[in-house]
């Protein structure tokens, strides 16, 4: 499993190059660590699309919910986030399944054809591992690694999808500043290690 969501985080990483967002770019409250933290995340109600295909196609659906967001005049609250929700290493390209996600505050109503894709979705707190990479986008598997790596010896189980959260955009962004939060949800607590 380790090793499908590197494959994932390189593939996105790779597609999300072209993406383009709303106006506004929003970036960190703090500065941001540089090794790998816990914390519960904030709930927030997201406007979602889930889409199966392979990843290249992440940019065209982030530009499709971006505009069903601003047609139905919601607020956007946050920076686009990507959920992965099957593994790349069991399910050919066409089969991969993911969700992009756009944080919204008094999200509006739905309706109409253009909302057929959009839908709204309350996220719950997590509890998280989390790393900030800091850098050019192809290299964000090397986060990944580490940041598995350390799950592996911590005693924390893995319990959902790892998320991406980009805080800067690729496009508008050096690519020696660009920064994208890297989430795996963890059990709340740790199971002990035991050494023989």
């Amino acid at each position: 499993m380790k090793q499908g969501w590197l494959v994932v985080a390189i593939s996105l990483a790779m597609a999300v190059v072209g993406y383009a967002t709303a106006e506004q770019e929003v970036r960190p409250v703090q500065t941001p660590p540089l090794e790998i933290h816990i914390k519960h995340t904030e709930p927030r109600t997201v406007a979602v699309m889930t889409h199966k295909g392979p990843y290249e196609e992440i940019p065209d659906v982030i530009r499709s919910l971006t505009a069903q967001i601003e047609k139905g005049n919601h607020f956007v609250a946050g920076p686009v986030m990507v959920r992965y929700l099957n593994n790349p290493e069991n399910v050919p390209p066409k089969e991969l399944l993911w969700e992009v996600m756009i944080p919204v505050a008094k999200p509006g109503r739905l309706g109409g054809v253009e909302y057929d894709k959009m839908n709204f979705k309350y996220l719950d707190v997590m509890n998280v591992a989390y790393y900030y990479h800091i850098g050019p986008l192809e290299k964000v598997g090397e986060s990944y690694s580490k940041m598995f790596g350390w799950l592996g010896n911590s005693g924390y189980e893995i319990v959902g999808p790892p998320m991406e959260i980009y805080w800067a955009n690729p496009e508008t962004t050096p690519k020696d500043k660009l920064v994208v939060e890297l989430w795996i949800p963890i059990s709340e607590e740790r199971k002990p290690r035991v050494v023989r």
